[in-house]
């Protein structure tokens, strides 16, 4: 007969994992700050990553790890050095692109469909239409508040008419102009 012997993993609890990262902390902080240039927003991110994955694995495997602080460091180690890589792919990409500005072009990342850029270019060809249907006071008034911005007391110093008069007209302009284009 022959006796088989169930391997059971024993899981340590989050107590362990706590006072190991507790005790080895500084020193981890200490090689991340070493390996990483001293780059203090990568350093805390390269800690966040350790912590974390440290963490897991800890509590599902514990008895395969001999030497805990070589493993955190080790594991440490290999996160700074995939942030380098990273900050490396990013920096050549970046040289690349500034280097030959003409091979890249950056758009914006929706476009108009043509159905809409019709659909624009007509309502705005029926509003010049209907502008240029508008009586010469009313064309200037339009003229001084959309295509110049200016603010209706600057229009009614310049039109000698009181602000509400700019006011009324522009109302009566707007009013034109949807009845022409409807």
């Amino acid at each position: 007969m022959i006796k088989t012997t169930l391997v059971t993993e024993q899981s340590a609890t989050p107590d362990e994992f706590w006072m190991l990262w507790g005790k080895n902390h500084y020193r981890l902080r200490n090689c991340c700050m070493r390996w990483l240039n001293g780059n203090v927003a990568r350093v805390e991110d390269a800690m966040s990553q350790a912590r974390e994955k440290a963490y897991h694995h800890y509590l599902r495997r514990s008895d395969q790890i001999n030497s805990p602080f070589s493993w955190l460091c080790k594991l440490t180690y290999n996160i700074c050095i995939d942030i380098l890589r990273d900050q490396k792919k990013q920096l050549t990409l970046c040289e690349t692109v500034s280097h030959s500005p003409d091979l890249f072009y950056f758009s914006h990342v929706t476009t108009e469909p043509l159905e809409d850029k019709i659909l624009r270019d007509n309502t705005l060809n029926d509003v010049l239409r209907a502008y240029e249907r508008l009586t010469p006071d009313l064309q200037r008034v339009v003229q001084y508040r959309f295509v110049d911005e200016m603010e209706y007391p600057e229009i009614a110093e310049v039109l000698q008419i009181s602000q509400a008069n700019v006011r009324k007209r522009v109302q009566l302009a707007r009013k034109q102009i949807r009845a022409f284009i409807h």
